[in-house]
């Protein structure tokens, strides 16, 4: 798979036109990436706008394999967003199949040969409850093949949170899937990771970087 296929192209021109950042947290998100997608683990990466996250992504897209990175956008519907999967996996559309066999072919392009692979999504903060409980189905499905990291400013964990406290339909699920939630700051003595279930606790810990 060519490295055009796994970045869309309005998400290409979206990080290209971005500023250059500060190449510690470009480090840091490489090694966060690349230990989740060794590991299989679902993570979500939380960090104010500005500071690097996409660039970091940007960076580790291409240099790694089997690794695929999508830009939420705020039109997107379920459908929409994971036929861009798909396209950015096989480099080929096809809408007209619907959402649950959309979710199924995915579960079985993830678990296909023996690579591990990696989803990583950013602006997760646009992501729907709908959303998150079909990425917990894929999740489920791809569990020893596959790792996600979804990337967002703090009010993506304040939506979940919030959801979570509503009763939300598959935010509890989704939510405990994560194993680690790290929190970026551009003053490395600042960067900390929660266990999935501390966040709103004192059980806190730095970054093992």
């Amino acid at each position: 798979m060519s490295k055009s296929k796994r970045i869309a192209i309005d998400t290409l021109q979206f990080l290209v036109n971005k500023p250059t950042i500060e190449t510690g947290v470009n480090r840091k998100i490489n090694t966060i990436l690349e230990k989740a997608q060794a590991g299989c683990s679902m993570i979500g990466i939380i960090g104010a706008a500005g500071i690097g996250k996409s660039q970091g992504a940007l960076t580790y897209i291409l240099t790694s394999k089997n690794a695929y990175y999508i830009r939420m956008l705020q039109s997107y519907r379920s459908k929409s967003l994971f036929h861009e999967l798909v396209f950015l996996i096989t480099g080929q559309y096809n809408q007209s199949i619907n959402l649950s066999s959309t979710i199924d072919y995915l579960s079985e392009l993830l678990t296909k040969g023996l690579e591990k692979k990696l989803i990583i999504i950013d602006d997760a903060g646009k992501l729907k409850p709908t959303d998150l409980w079909l990425f917990h189905t894929l999740r489920r499905n791809t569990i020893t093949t596959t790792g996600f990291a979804f990337m967002g400013s703090e009010y993506f964990m304040d939506n979940l949170l919030r959801w979570r406290e509503d009763g939300k339909v598959g935010i509890a699920e989704f939510y405990g899937q994560v194993k680690l939630w790290f929190f970026i700051e551009t003053d490395p003595d600042q960067d900390l990771f929660h266990e999935p279930n501390g966040v709103d606790s004192n059980d806190t810990k730095r970054i093992p970087l």
